[in-house]
């Protein structure tokens, strides 16, 4: 069980950010506990430059669509 999280969509991100993301992979297989990945902000804008997204290093897999990206203060500032 998750207490809420904030949401912060206009927050400040800068390369080499340090994120996490929180889902829930493949939960017949890896069972039903949160996981956790952890990895850098690379880029601050998304395919052909696009600034409504940004890229991540933290790994991910198949069935964590819809995970939270957060912040080092705590905040979601994306889904996967």
């Amino acid at each position: 069980v998750f207490d809420v999280i904030p949401i912060e969509f206009d927050s400040m991100i800068s390369p080499g950010a340090e994120v996490a993301v929180v889902g829930f992979p493949n939960p017949g297989l890896q069972g039903k506990a949160a996981k956790v990945t952890r990895g850098h902000i690379n880029s601050i804008t998304g395919g052909y430059d696009d600034p409504r997204m940004f890229q991540f290093s933290a790994p991910i897999q198949a069935g964590n669509s819809g995970s939270a990206v957060i912040d080092a203060s705590g905040k979601v500032i994306g889904i996967v």
